[in-house]
């Protein structure tokens, strides 16, 4: 299916990248009516990167049938690295949301501004269709690459060759979504704000190639 980057963008909101190619395309849903899954985390933990594993020199975080894998060290940089850490609990926080169908604590203090209503929307989706993020996904060159004073920005490449949706009931996985080779590596920018000591979500672009901010993501 080809994506676009309007339309990767309209349909990215359903996970840090859970790319909804299928969104308005006629594809059909499952009849079954979701519950939020007892999967997902509570978000109890204080800094949700404390559920990262670390195997085979990268850091993984497991939630439900979908699994983020993060393949960049932390920077050595202290200030840069606090705000890496943030990155990904913000990350993991909202897998976990769609992965429940449900805003997770505290996804809320992680998540501000446009994201949230992005957030928002991806739950809203998620619930409509009866999906969930599923299979794979794995980031690297993430880096930081603006810091200053309250504002932050983050970038990271996105391979989504595995990430897959399903039925959270049945286990079916949507066939409407399958991505294109030259489409499945991803380039993302995220905007961070620091709000209460913590470095929150603020919004996001993406872009596939032919984008050529999206050529150093490619294999």
């Amino acid at each position: 299916m080809h994506v676009n980057e309007h339309g990767v963008r309209a349909a990215a909101v359903l996970a840090a990248i859970f790319m909804l190619a299928a969104c308005g395309s006629g594809a059909p849903t499952a009849t079954d009516t979701p519950k939020a899954s007892s999967a997902a985390g509570t978000g109890t933990a204080t800094n949700p990167v404390a559920r990262l594993t670390f195997r085979g020199g990268q850091e993984s975080a497991r939630i439900g049938p979908y699994t983020q894998v993060y393949l960049t060290p932390l920077p050595s940089n202290a200030a840069q690295a606090r705000v890496i850490k943030d990155f990904r609990a913000g990350q993991i926080l909202w897998a976990e949301s769609n992965e429940a169908l449900r805003p997770v604590a505290p996804i809320l203090s992680y998540v501000t501004g446009v994201a949230r209503h992005d957030l928002m929307s991806a739950l809203a989706a998620g619930r409509e269709r009866h999906l969930v993020p599923a299979g794979t996904e794995r980031f690297f060159q993430t880096r930081v690459v603006a810091l200053s004073g309250n504002n932050a920005t983050v970038t990271t490449c996105d391979d989504s060759r595995k990430f897959r949706q399903q039925n959270p009931r049945t286990g079916i996985v949507n066939p409407a979504y399958t991505p294109r080779p030259d489409q499945a590596f991803v380039f993302e920018s995220w905007q961070l704000v620091l709000r209460s000591r913590r470095w929150a979500l603020a919004a996001f672009s993406l872009a596939v190639l032919p984008d050529s901010r999206a050529r150093p993501c490619q294999p």
